[in-house]
């Protein structure tokens, strides 16, 4: 029996950003209650693996390597024919969780067309802790899925916690056994579902306004029609830093613990706006008053990208691995100080209505689904030796809660690469009660700056947040 399908418009996206070495991997860290060992492990993945289509898969090229011109009909998505413990897992040495530890952890790479699985599995050890990350290609999984692989080898492990008799599994998946079981690999939600659905006259529209619309019109209608910043007096940002293959991000990773993230998130709640406008704001503010400074005293607007979880509108697939994001974009104004955050027309309230706005009318998928219409390989051209970069990319998971019966997570970091279009990205988790945040600064942009001024960004950020709930 056949069980691969082509990919849909999306997966086709990231396979481009992928084989062009785009992006090197996002990536999920946790640091356990308790031990955990090869055997236990072994079990718990082989257990995955039999329930997760997307685990034991890959995306193979049918010989054909004129990407560009088959627009990825020449790529199907398959099964591995085998995926042995050893390779996909793998215990290392680490002495602590810092913005290095990230930074190494970014560089890796799951590679497409290998008889590989699209995902890792470190176990990173000292004599005091473990810590397991997982880091991935995006071709099958968002952050959510991050989090879910996580919630699933929690209760894996409690599982096997409760069965003290077990052997080492030396062979996570194996095509002939398994694959039958697993059946035809499904659609994903791109095409699988009503998320990304688009009209044909949305395509056309959106096509027009991205493509044919002159950039003097659009800045015109962007100030005087949308009521965003004022283009002309506050231009968008530009580091000037220019797309190449092989990006690497530079991360800083910041932990606001309980004392500070209780305050910051009751201070949401009484100026009635969420967490992630009030974060990026925090970001944009403290990048302002730092990096831009470096570069130009010009005040400039940035461009930004708050992402969205798809999963809200299909509750049925809230536990289902795959791509259901989309990204909420916008212009925001230069950042006041911050006793004039919460005023009525502040930066901070125009992004939280735009989010919201979002949210509600689901444009930000349709404007997605516009990917079936389009091949991502002339995208890719043009983005090589662009400076049009995003200002920001803020991807927040939220709250999660990381247990099972005796097992649960006491820390989680999410952590991604900036990719070749973003100068800066902001990745973000709370366990516990802690909010951990990864800010990833893509390398050009370090160079121009220095990594004093990211010195600089980080203590300006923390001083900020504890003004802000002081």
């Amino acid at each position: 029996m056949d069980y691969a399908r082509v990919p849909d418009g999306l997966e086709c996206y990231y396979i481009c950003q992928g084989t062009k070495r785009f992006y090197s991997n996002f990536n999920l860290s946790v640091e356990l209650n308790r031990k955990t060992d090869a055997i236990q492990l072994s079990n718990a993945l082989r257990a995955m693996v039999l329930k997760t289509p997307y685990l034991s898969s890959n995306v193979f090229r049918n010989g054909n390597f004129n990407d560009k011109k088959c627009n990825g009909s020449n790529f199907k998505i398959n099964y591995l024919k085998k995926i042995e413990f050893e390779s996909a897992v793998s215990f290392e040495k680490f002495e602590e969780v810092d913005s290095d530890f990230f930074t190494s952890l970014d560089e890796r790479v799951c590679p497409i067309g290998e008889h590989l699985p699209l995902w890792q599995l470190v176990v990173f050890e000292n004599p005091d802790t473990q810590v397991l990350s997982f880091y991935c290609d995006h071709t099958f999984f968002d952050g959510t899925s991050g989090v879910l692989f996580m919630k699933d080898l929690v209760k894996e492990l409690n599982e096997c916690w409760k069965s003290p008799n077990l052997s080492y599994q030396p062979v996570l998946f194996d095509y002939e056994k398994d694959a039958p079981s697993l059946g035809k690999i499904p659609r994903g939600p791109f095409s699988g579902s009503w998320l990304y659905k688009v009209s044909i006259f949305k395509v056309i529209r959106i096509g027009l306004d991205e493509f044919c619309v002159p950039p003097f019109a659009k800045k015109f209608f962007r100030t005087y029609i949308k009521g965003g910043p004022n283009m002309y007096r506050n231009p968008v940002f530009v580091s000037g830093c220019r797309s190449k293959p092989d990006p690497k991000t530079f991360i800083r990773a910041v932990s606001l613990t309980k004392d500070l993230a209780g305050p910051l998130l009751k201070l949401c709640k009484a100026n009635k706006v969420t967490f992630t406008p009030l974060l990026t704001i925090l970001t944009l503010y403290s990048f302002q008053q730092t990096v831009k400074k470096k570069l130009s005293m010009m005040n400039t607007s940035s461009n930004i990208c708050i992402d969205i979880n798809g999963r809200r509108y299909l509750p049925e697939c809230a536990n289902r691995y795959g791509l259901f994001m989309s990204t909420s974009m916008s212009l925001v104004a230069p950042i006041p100080s911050p006793d004039k955050w919460f005023d009525k027309k502040s930066p901070l309230r125009k992004t939280d209505e735009t989010l919201s706005k979002d949210l509600a009318s689901r444009f930000p998928f349709r404007f997605v689904g516009v990917l079936k219409y389009i091949n991502p390989w002339f995208l890719a051209d043009k983005q090589l030796g662009s400076t049009e970069w995003k200002t920001l990319d803020c991807s927040n998971v939220g709250v999660q809660d990381i247990s099972c019966g005796d097992w649960y997570a006491t820390s989680a970091w999410f952590c991604q690469s900036t990719g070749n279009a973003v100068n800066m990205g902001l990745s973000c988790i709370c366990v516990e009660g802690v909010i951990n945040i990864c800010f990833g600064f893509a390398a050009p942009l370090v160079d121009l700056v220095g990594e004093e001024t990211v010195d600089e960004f980080e203590a300006h950020f923390l001083r900020t947040v504890e003004d802000l709930i002081g």
